[in-house]
């Protein structure tokens, strides 16, 4: 028994060592991102000030004419459209064009809800007053009700810092996007946590009481970022006035994490199952 103990104190361990290596390698992802957005940014600066000055570019080589340079280039959904023109009216075609209809549709979704995001940061605040804040504060400040990206975080930030500061660094724009983005999730769990212990008490029963996929679905964990799962499940179990021994809580987080994936997993082979009937 005590081997046992032991190996499960060494995979916490190893798994918390895991998680912060993924952590890095996400932020070192994130990084580069952003440089490529940076450089993108400079070279589309860079074309609009050669046009604003009307500088005419001249060039000695001479290109042979591309025979097809007059064809309309075709959109997605052109693509979409005339393949299942071409197909007939088999319903995987159908449902291949509804899925198409529905990504620009998300993807539009996407875009108007950064929009709104934009038009609730709360620009009355100057440089001062926010530097001067707690992480949790500024991510308020600047409208994130949700858990988003590193480089949509550090988006949000350069913009704010343009409107209220003459001269912008790129490195305190850095800085301060990790500050933001770490108090986004701070607030998001924070938020998470209040809504699964009014749910639980609204329920009428205490945590012990609950079976794991009651919790599972509760907590509905990311399969991608434990270190999210672990701060919403320890913040849970503090509210709820739970102390528990080390073995019992790394216990408890195993099998809700197990039942989130093995839920997650009938919920795929489901949605397989109906996608072969229809083409059936």
């Amino acid at each position: 028994m005590a081997d046992v103990r032991e190996f499960q104190i060494w995979h916490m361990q190893a798994q918390e060592e895991l998680d912060d290596l993924k952590a890095e390698k996400r932020e070192i992802k994130d990084n580069l991102k952003l440089v490529e957005g940076c450089k993108k940014e400079l070279q589309q600066f860079t074309m609009l000030d050669l046009v604003s000055i009307e500088e005419k570019v001249s060039n000695t080589v001479q290109v042979p004419e591309y025979p097809y340079g007059d064809e309309r280039a075709e959109t997605v959904m052109d693509v979409v459209e005339n393949d299942l023109d071409a197909v007939g009216d088999m319903e995987v075609s159908v449902e291949v064009k509804a899925n198409a209809e529905e990504y620009i549709g998300d993807k539009n979704l996407s875009e108007a809800e950064f929009t709104d995001v934009e038009e609730n940061m709360d620009k009355s605040v100057n440089y001062e007053s926010f530097m001067s804040m707690s992480p949790e504060d500024m991510a308020g400040i600047l409208g994130f009700d949700r858990i988003v990206g590193i480089d949509e975080v550090h988006s949000k930030v350069s913009s704010f810092f343009r409107d209220v500061k003459s001269y912008v660094d790129g490195n305190e724009i850095m800085d301060v996007a990790k500050l933001v983005y770490k108090g986004m999730r701070a607030n998001f769990i924070k938020q998470r946590a209040e809504e699964i212990v009014e749910a639980i008490n609204s329920m009428g029963l205490s945590y012990p009481c609950l079976t794991d996929k009651e919790k599972a679905e509760l907590f509905r964990f990311l399969p991608d970022d434990n270190n999210y799962n672990l701060e919403l499940h320890m913040t849970v179990l503090k509210a709820c006035g739970l102390k528990l021994e080390f073995d019992e809580v790394y216990e408890d987080y195993q099998r809700i994490y197990d039942k989130t994936m093995e839920m997650q997993d009938e919920k795929m082979n489901e949605r397989g199952e109906s996608v072969r009937g229809r083409v059936r």
